[in-house]
């Protein structure tokens, strides 16, 4: 058995020296230190490398106040970190753990506020990466509870070698260089160089689904076939990288199609055309994480097949709340606005027009002017136009919404109203245009078939006084 560990001390060393000096992301380096086998193993790798490197270590440990053991473990570190001379940095959860710990559940309400520790400590001490001691079991093991609880394809790789974050506006880089390297290989590379390293007793809690997974799931893959589960991560890695290619090569050909307009740029997602299910998914969870970086651990494949469905059942106004949110279908896109910016009514969406708000449905903007000369100034005629209506008619309130049941047109030069679905009967406007048809109306009157008519009530040309009601195609 010493002949197996000093293979193992020269493989692993050499292996992972090789994989520092090509990949390493920066000299001055957090590791992260749980005092479980994962991390010291890192930690004293990293020493080994920094011998002829010159790196700055600092040891970064998170107390989760979830054992009564646990602030032993954190001064069992700090003499780890003094005796190396490295500096030592900690945070203790026990106060957040009562008061601060949502619906979440435990697991991803720790992962964050670690996170949210790294970023800082990452910021204040100006470190190029946090470093974790993350190996080929973790990565299996991620594999397993995502597609357990169900992800994206491209997210079933769960745990990538270099990730960034951006957490509270504040840049986080995680690197983990032993994502590839078998647990056991660690723990002999210590025995080897007579490194102790403590045990946590929660690891055999199986009311975690991680621990199921690692305790009766993975034993069964060993005995099998020793080391399938190294054999497992390499293909899943592969798998990661085969996505990430073929992710690429579709939106480099599509970027027109998923590109962001408006003002805000990126809380409108153009729905993409000609695209496989698989990417448009891809393509919404990515908008996703832009508009909710916060949010990461909420944006599921739940999420993605709802917000999916909105594209699919082609069906303006349906919408998704989300985080305080709303994720609304319009024309040709989807759309992030307040909760309380739009209204939903019978049909789809409804929107206010007021002065100083511009209203945007898909690739056309509205909103209100006073004081508008005859002249459209310097716009470009055939890609701006709207109608003017008496100020007292805009004061009652006006929407630009979907076609209700009930609505009523009397259009300009007409001699009589009839109801708004007859009258687009009567023009032989097809359903497909019905569908994802816009209205400017006070109530059930209508005062403009926005791209079509203007009721006997409003003008399509300048009037001293009026109100303008303007409409901007994007290009």
């Amino acid at each position: 058995m010493g002949n197996y560990w000093k293979e193992t001390f020269y493989d692993l060393k050499n292996q992972l020296i090789q994989r520092f000096s090509t990949r390493i992301p920066g000299k001055k380096l957090g590791v992260a230190v749980s005092g479980g086998a994962d991390s010291v193993a890192l930690f004293r790798l990293l020493q080994e490398f920094s011998q002829n490197h010159e790196l700055e270590l600092h040891i970064l440990h998170v107390d989760h106040a979830v054992r009564p053991e646990s602030a032993k473990d954190a001064d069992w570190v700090k003499k780890l970190a003094e005796s190396s001379g490295v500096e030592f940095h900690s945070i203790c959860l026990a106060d957040k753990l009562t008061t601060e710990k949502g619906k979440s559940g435990f697991e991803a309400w720790a992962r964050q506020k670690r996170l949210e520790f790294f970023s800082e400590k990452s910021a204040e001490l100006g470190l190029d990466a946090i470093v974790t001691g993350h190996h080929a079991q973790d990565l299996v093991e991620t594999f397993f509870i995502r597609m357990i609880r169900g992800t994206s394809p491209e997210s079933l790789c769960g745990i990538r070698p270099l990730r960034r974050f951006s957490i509270f506006g504040k840049k986080l880089v995680i690197w983990r260089p032993l994502i590839h390297i078998y647990p056991k290989e660690l723990r002999s590379y210590l025995k080897n160089l007579g490194q102790e390293w403590l045990e946590d007793s929660t690891n055999l809690d199986n009311n975690f689904l991680r621990n199921r997974i690692r305790n009766n799931l993975l034993p069964i893959f060993e005995e099998i076939r020793p080391k399938s589960i190294l054999r497992m991560a390499r293909i899943i890695s592969d798998f990661d990288l085969y996505a990430k290619i073929l992710r690429k090569s579709f939106f480099s050909n599509k970027r027109r199609e998923t590109r962001e307009t408006t003002a805000s740029r990126t809380q409108v997602f153009l729905i993409p055309r000609k695209l496989p299910s698989i990417l448009i998914r891809i393509a919404i969870k990515k908008w996703l994480l832009r508009n909710f970086p916060e949010q990461t651990d909420k944006i599921n494949r739940n999420l993605i097949d709802r917000i999916y469905d909105l594209i699919v059942s082609n069906k303006c106004g349906r919408r998704v709340e989300f985080c305080e949110k709303v994720i609304i279908r319009k024309v040709e896109s989807l759309e992030i606005i307040e909760k309380d910016s739009s209204v939903k009514n019978e049909e789809g969406f409804c929107s206010k027009l007021l002065f100083d708000k511009k209203i945007g449905y898909g690739k056309e903007i509205f909103f209100a002017q006073q004081n508008v000369e005859g002249s459209l100034c310097k716009d470009n005629p055939s890609s701006v136009d709207g109608i003017w209506l008496p100020l007292e008619i805009f004061e009652k309130g006006v929407f630009i919404r979907n076609p209700c049941p009930g609505d009523r047109f009397s259009p300009f030069g007409g001699c009589g109203g009839k109801k708004l679905s007859r009258w687009l009967i009567d023009k032989k406007i097809s359903r497909d245009i019905r569908a994802n048809l816009l209205v400017a109306a006070t109530g059930n009157e209508i005062l403009w078939v926005v791209g079509h008519a203007v009721s006997k009530r409003a003008c399509s040309s300048f009037k001293e006084g009026w109100i303008f009601i303007r409409r901007i195609l994007m290009p």
